[in-house]
């Protein structure tokens, strides 16, 4: 575990935070300082930061937490001394080797101190202390530590405990004594590939967990922060491209005013009865229960939130597929209304490529490159219908801590939300936090069908 800032000075009562590097935990009681004291494991199930210069693959869980913060506190959560508190940067090949590990020394005349431990991330520290939501937060009862000799112990912060804050009423658990033996990562973080055969044009989205609604990227907009909370998803199958109206002719699900006909404008409705050369781009004008239809004749169901924005965000909490820089008008389909253009503040570039939506594929880095095959236009295009109720991330469908696969569950009459932006956005495209409620379908609306991948 590397140590971030100069080591603290001894304080009147003999307590400070040492940081234990490799050569330190791999050596004898003999060679290190003859002072009491206990050398701690800080043991976790969360996947932690690559280290400098690893690359991530697609089946490497993606990195939750990078950052461990160690205070010695009173019963009042009070620090017991000057130097009693450090942050420090933790990675996973340093964990798995036993040495996310801190040494206390033996406090003169103290038998009542605590020792707590918080696992955040950095990008997210906005004040003096990580968020509620964002954190693994633990409280352990110190041992009393002899004036001499060393004593080895560890402690453990479970995944599944992330947004559940301390109660300094409660007595807190001590310390485990002994040897020290690190938890394998969780189950539901660990990229699993799908045990189902994959049909045509369909792709396979591993398993893994990701921090939804909230980037992996510094906060900036304080009131509209929604509740922090990690998602794990389970392997899912799902189209490789939007449903196209071609697909959904030939469905024979089409009823009379669902999906709206096109009235012979590309910025408007885009299904026709007969085949036409609007046959390759996606259907727009649906209904979500016609979508939710059409889904389950084909044996499928419409994609969650939380599955779409898994995949929006690289499975990796990033603000777009590709990563973090705006995209241009080949990359992503959108500002492509025919509304816009010659408005001040509209750069007419994208409207010169075309208007309305385009065949999939056509948003140059608008796609998530998986082992199985790519999924095409998450980004923009056409916005997608899920299957969640529309309501705020505040609602108690939500909330923060740690979920498995969340459905926000809702009727054929509640507005539904859709996922990512669309050909009509002026702007550049949402990040994949982007969220929209919708009572019925529009021109910049479209969806596509996944099942579940075990």
């Amino acid at each position: 575990m590397r140590r971030q800032g100069r080591a603290p000075s001894a304080t009147s009562f003999g307590l400070f935070l040492l940081a234990a590097l490799s050569s330190v935990s791999s050596c004898s009681d003999r060679t290190l300082p003859p002072r009491g004291q206990l050398l701690l494991f800080v043991d976790t199930d969360a996947p932690l930061a690559l280290s400098p210069g690893e690359v991530a693959s697609a089946m490497d869980a993606a990195p939750l937490f990078d950052q461990l913060r160690v205070e010695v506190v009173d019963p009042e959560g009070v620090l017991a001394c000057t130097g009693c508190r450090q942050d420090f940067v933790v990675a996973r090949d340093q964990h798995a080797r036993g040495e996310t590990t801190f040494a206390v020394l033996a406090p003169a005349r103290r038998s009542d101190l605590r020792v707590r431990l918080r696992l955040f991330r950095s990008v997210r520290l906005r004040s003096e202390d990580p968020p509620v939501d964002g954190t693994i937060d633990g409280l352990f009862t110190l041992p009393v530590i002899a004036e001499e000799g060393v004593v080895r112990g560890s402690v453990f912060l479970p995944l599944e405990s992330v947004g559940q804050a301390i109660d300094l009423a409660v007595e807190p658990p001590s310390i485990e004594l002994g040897a020290i033996a690190p938890h394998a990562m969780h189950e539901g973080v660990v990229p699993k590939a799908c045990t189902i055969p994959l049909g045509a044009d369909e792709v396979c989205v591993p398993s893994g967990a990701y921090w939804m609604s909230s980037a992996n990227e510094a906060r900036t907009l304080a009131p509209e922060d929604p509740p922090e909370r990690i998602v794990a998803i389970a392997p899912f199958i799902v189209d490789r491209a939007e449903v196209t109206v071609a697909g959904m002719r030939a469905s024979m699900l089409a009823v009379v005013g669902d999906p709206v006909r096109t009235s012979g404008t590309s910025t408007e409705c885009t299904y026709t009865d007969a085949p036409s050369a609007n046959d390759a781009l996606p259907v727009t004008c649906v209904s979500w229960s016609m979508a939710d239809r059409f889904c389950k004749a084909l044996g499928k169901r419409l994609l969650t939130e939380a599955e779409f924005e898994f995949m929006s965000s690289n499975r990796r909490s990033l603000r777009y597929v590709w990563g973090s820089d705006p995209p241009g008008c080949r990359d992503v389909v959108h500002a492509r209304s025919s509304d816009d253009e010659g408005v001040p503040g509209v750069d007419d570039a994208c409207i010169e490529l075309g208007i309305g939506p385009a065949p999939a594929g056509t948003g140059l880095r608008d796609v998530l490159d998986l082992p199985s095959g790519s999924v095409t236009d998450l980004a923009g295009n056409v916005a997608e219908w899920t299957q969640d109720r529309a309501v705020p991330l505040s609602d108690a469908c939500w909330g923060a801590g740690f979920f498995v696969d969340p459905l926000c569950k809702a009727t054929e009459a509640d507005s539904h939300i859709t996922r990512g932006t669309s050909w009509s956005t002026t702007s550049l495209p949402a990040r994949a936090t982007y969220r929209v409620g919708k009572p019925f379908g529009d021109a910049s609306t479209g969806f596509r069908c996944a099942r579940n991948g075990i």
